[in-house]
């Protein structure tokens, strides 16, 4: 009996955040522009703790930007809001893409879609519900595993060939879901598939490193990844922390690299990585991780 009213007290309280969240941005996000408002995420789905984002993705007409993020705190939860320009969302899932990263980008818009509440939406310029079915019965052309094929040579450094190494298992992984018609995601983070075991003092050592390193160059945007990570840490979830803190890495050495490879997903990244000047601070990060 105890169980069951603590998951009653739980559903009560994660009901009572929503209901503010969704009060919230109807009432300060939407806009004349806006066509939908949707929570997606962990929260969309049932999983969402007091430690995880409220996700919400804002449809807008009329847009400069494509894509467009920002946060807001109400109550203690952080609200993470992405907002969509409606023709390029309804271009996403209608055109061709031409490289591996317009692949990501439909993907993008295919998991958001997937599980998605809606919390608005004007019917007479979207219909979410037709885009979810959509969504769900996706099928990927066939020729976009081509661009999953790179012609790549084994770095030398022992960091490099790790790195290498596991971004050939992230390239075989999103093979796989192309096959499956799932979306892709150029993040590690993304592909619980290919997470291993790692103790707490390497999670905290790696990411703390990362860290230093980022500081180091100066950097001001504070990527989501980087968030993730930290945040990982601070919940006790080494897994994550360690997956999303390999992806800052890769981030912070394209940010680097005097000429970086086009997609985000090239395993040539590695060799190119470890013939730059890098900072000590970096290289010990990229060690932590890795080896």
């Amino acid at each position: 009996m105890l169980i069951s009213l603590y998951k009653l007290d739980y559903i009560a309280v994660m009901v009572s955040v929503l209901d503010k969240a969704r009060e919230w941005s109807l009432s300060n996000l939407k806009d004349i522009d806006s066509v939908a408002v949707l929570l997606v995420g962990s929260w969309a789905r049932g999983t969402g703790t007091d430690v995880n984002d409220i996700d919400i993705i804002i449809i807008k007409r009329n847009q400069l930007s494509a894509i467009y993020h920002e946060e807001h705190v109400l109550d203690g939860y952080t609200l993470d809001i992405w907002v969509h320009d409606l023709d390029n969302l309804n271009n996403e899932l209608t055109k061709k893409a031409d490289d591996l990263n317009q692949v990501g980008n439909i993907s993008l818009v295919l998991s958001f879609l997937k599980d998605a509440v809606i919390w608005y939406q004007d019917e007479s310029l979207i219909d979410i519900g037709k885009l979810q079915e959509k969504a769900k019965a996706w099928k990927w052309d066939n020729s976009y595993k081509d661009y999953l094929s790179f012609k790549t040579s084994m770095p030398t450094s022992d960091w490099a060939k790790i790195a290498y190494s596991e971004n050939l298992e992230l390239l075989d992984a999103a093979l796989k879901r192309l096959d499956s018609g799932e979306p892709i995601s150029h993040r590690r983070k993304d592909y619980p598939e290919l997470f291993k075991d790692v103790s707490e003092e390497k999670a905290k050592d790696a990411v703390e490193k990362t860290v230093q390193a980022y500081n180091h160059l100066g950097l001001t945007r504070e990527w989501t990844e980087l968030k993730d990570a930290t945040k990982a840490i601070d919940t006790g979830d080494w897994v994550n922390a360690i997956a999303s803190i390999k992806d800052v890495l890769r981030f912070i050495i394209r940010y680097d690299l005097p000429s970086v490879p086009e997609q985000l997903m090239d395993p040539n990244l590695w060799s190119s990585g470890e013939q730059m000047t890098m900072s000590s601070e970096l290289l010990e990060a990229l060690k932590a991780a890795f080896l």
